[in-house]
């Protein structure tokens, strides 16, 4: 067995990649491949919504933003919908092929995001929470 300063430098080298930030093992469980096909929809407002006129004119999104959604959000606890985000009635809805398999979502500006994707089944994600949900 080798010693001295070659297999000094193996181990080191060694201890630098199993520590080194690997990015690809932190995408979340729910980032889209990069040959997902997203679809977005125009803005849906109550115009009856007093809150929605002051929210929702300048919410809009692109494709890099919603695959960022995708990638940062997290599941959403029981309870954590209600204390940490608000949910304004405006949204955007899509679709997400994958694979020939539709999925969809519907983002909120409170960083709310209703989809069925990965496994088809509904689930809410959260970004970061909204900054006052009891104004909502």
């Amino acid at each position: 067995m080798p010693s001295g300063k070659g297999r000094t430098m193996n181990i080191v080298c060694l201890l630098i990649f199993l520590y080194a930030p690997h990015h690809h093992h932190r995408l979340g469980p729910y980032t889209l491949p990069a040959e997902a096909k997203i679809t977005i929809g125009k803005p849906h407002t109550d115009p009856n919504d007093a809150q929605d006129a002051m929210i929702c004119p300048s919410f809009h999104l692109n494709e890099y933003e919603v695959r960022e959604m995708f990638r940062t959000y997290h599941l959403l606890k029981p309870g954590e919908l209600h204390d940490n985000y608000s949910f304004p009635s405006c949204r955007i809805e899509g679709n997400i092929v994958v694979k020939n398999q539709r999925f969809y979502w519907i983002a909120r500006p409170g960083n709310t995001l209703d989809t069925d994707w990965p496994d088809g089944k509904p689930k809410m994600l959260g970004g970061v929470p909204s900054e006052n949900p009891a104004d909502y």
